[in-house]
């Protein structure tokens, strides 16, 4: 049972995509060929949006399969949230706290285990939201390398006959560098965010013993 269960939930997983990465292209590309839009878009106030070929292509594919990621991760969390809620509760029982004449909490454990994670993913949140931008700028400097590449292979003919290919190889190399400089802003901030996320994981293997000294040195 466990694996048909793990071969079907790839499959379907993976089937799901494709089909939401179908529908969602056939959507765009109906939207950006109706009436010539994919001209006059050249002409719109604030200039054409960058490299739309490569939204269509690579975008929507990053999307639909990040988007079900998340999606099924955060059924995982709540399910697993669900199933051991009524057992850390039970194993909990009442903790006082030594403050006035004493503040009881039932489930200790379980409040304890939910600020805990609670702290962890907003500090997390905090720190790896520059990524996004990062991140979007990245697709964009990618896509404008490989444009320029595409570019020069088309107009392979009239760059040899004009013998610019050293500007040419300039104006790939300065396209090239922008990507390169984001690159490594990219990996600076996520080098940031694994030196926290690890301390933290490793601090989650300590925590629940440290939440469940009180009552075990109690008796």
């Amino acid at each position: 049972a466990f694996i048909v269960a793990a071969v079907y939930r790839l499959y379907l997983n993976q089937l799901l995509q494709m089909r939401w990465r179908k529908w969602m292209t056939d959507r765009l590309l109906g939207k950006w060929l109706d009436g010539g839009i994919q001209y006059r878009l050249r002409f719109a106030d604030g200039g054409s949006p960058d490299n739309p070929d490569q939204r269509i292509a690579e975008d929507v594919r990053l999307f639909v399969s990040s988007t079900l990621d998340l999606s099924l991760g955060l059924l995982n969390a709540v399910v697993t949230l669900v199933s051991f809620a009524g057992i850390l509760w039970a194993l909990s029982g009442d903790y006082v706290l030594p403050i006035a004449d004493g503040i009881r909490i039932p489930g200790f454990m379980l409040w304890a285990a939910l600020v805990y994670s609670v702290v962890g993913s907003w500090l997390i949140h905090r720190l790896g939201r520059p990524l996004t931008r990062l991140n979007a700028q990245q697709q964009r400097r990618e896509a404008d390398f490989r444009f320029g590449l595409v570019r020069a292979r088309e107009h392979g003919e009239a760059i040899a006959l004009s013998r610019s290919e050293n500007a040419e190889q300039a104006r790939l190399k300065g396209a090239f560098g922008l990507l390169l400089d984001n690159w490594y802003a990219l990996i600076l901030r996520i080098k940031r965010l694994t030196w926290f996320s690890s301390g933290y994981g490793q601090l989650a293997v300590i925590f629940p013993f440290l939440a469940a000294a009180p009552r075990y040195f109690s008796g």
